[in-house]
């Protein structure tokens, strides 16, 4: 066994050195060792290991080829160490970041949003509290029959359809503990921790129980699995059935996930007794985005005319989100305008400017919009 030590300061000021003449040849930039204070550099450069020098030194020649000089000067080294220096620190602490990172590390919820806050989507809430609220409330029966309640469904849709603000409602219904994750925020880059995680997430929605584990942005945990898919993915997937299987004894803990993309998902993950309720959340029709637009504006000054009927005269095709987002943007703009802000009254003229400035194309797919279930 051979001991490889951290150099110290006498041997970082070599390494520089060495590294300078040798990148000298093969440039067409030369360097003075003689006016090149490197024993100063390599003190700056404490936090650096041998292999991050070599990386001060060609920062070094790019900066000068960038700044169009012969010579690679002192001010050019001293700027290469504190750009590497600090590239250095945001990585070591994005690593020490995600080596934390754990299923406790998400935090729990008690929404407040009810089915009521949900417009346009009777048919969706209708079946939702089918397979949900009945089988809660007539669990003995269920029991007796020997059939199984379900344990997990995914809503599918369009994006900003309010597919998170249904999951939040099915929580507050059930008077359940929330605990919601995105299937990015998951995926960690060392060997091993994605599964750590999902595992650790289901044994803290157990013990906040009883709960709802909601998955937005699924099929960025769920892609897939293929002959040619990663290892890694096909790891990640065999876990979650591992973990849903394990939901078939837990009644108090309802996995909910959600998709843009419900082709992109594992067909393992949607059989009977996992996600076996697919649940399509639609584009709003006409009737359910006045009603979503008379959600947003109940709590807005707003003039006897501005109403839900006058809102999709003037729009088409948008989902809740953009509704939303019209509504906030009428009012801080009214708010701007106003000079006394306890005076003001949104009419049709403040809305329609809003909706003329903002871009709203829908570019979904029409044929989303039925109603489906699977």
């Amino acid at each position: 066994i051979i001991s490889v030590p951290e150099p110290d300061t006498a041997r970082k000021r070599e390494i520089l050195q060495e590294t300078l003449s040798s990148k000298a040849t093969d440039l067409d930039i030369s360097v003075d060792l003689s006016q090149l204070d490197c024993e100063s550099v390599a003190e700056d450069a404490s936090a650096l290991d041998a292999y991050r020098l070599q990386k001060v030194v060609d920062r070094a020649f790019m900066i000068a080829q960038t700044e169009a000089t012969t010579e690679v000067s002192q001010s050019h080294m001293e700027t290469a160490v504190e750009q590497v220096t600090e590239e250095q620190s945001e990585i070591t602490a994005d690593n020490e970041r995600h080596r934390r990172q754990s299923g406790s590390d998400f935090e729990t919820e008690s929404p407040d949003v009810s089915f009521n806050d949900v417009g346009g989507l009777e048919d969706v809430i209708n079946r939702i509290q089918s397979v949900v609220s009945i089988q809660e409330e007539y669990a003995d029966i269920y029991e007796q029959t020997g059939f199984e309640t379900s344990h997990g469904m995914l809503l599918a849709g369009p994006p900003g359809t309010g597919k998170t603000l249904l999951a939040k409602a099915v929580a507050n219904e059930l008077d359940r503990t929330f605990l919601s994750v995105k299937g990015a925020e998951m995926r960690n880059p060392w060997f091993g921790r994605t599964e750590q995680i999902i595992r650790e997430l289901f044994e803290k929605a157990d013990d906040e129980a009883p709960s709802v584990l909601f998955f937005d942005e699924f099929d960025a945990l769920a892609g897939k699995r293929s002959k040619s898919s990663r290892s890694v993915n096909q790891s990640i997937v065999a876990t979650l059935l591992t973990e849903l299987d394990g939901m078939e004894s837990q009644d108090d803990v309802l996995v909910i996930a959600a998709t843009n993309r419900k082709d992109a998902i594992d067909e393992a993950l949607l059989r009977p007794g996992r996600l076996d309720e697919t649940i399509t959340v639609p584009v709003p029709d006409e009737d359910g985005q006045a009603q979503i637009f008379d959600i947003h504006t109940d709590g807005l000054p707003t003039a006897d005319d501005v109403t839900g009927e006058w809102f999709t005269q003037q729009v088409t095709d948008l989902t809740g989100a953009q509704i939303r987002q019209v509504c906030e943007e009428t009012f801080r703009k009214a708010v701007q305008r106003e000079e006394n802000p306890e005076q003001l009254t949104l009419n049709t003229t403040d809305f329609s400017s809003v909706i003329e400035s903002l871009n709203h194309t829908s570019s979904i797919d029409m044929q989303e919009r039925p109603i489906g279930y699977e």
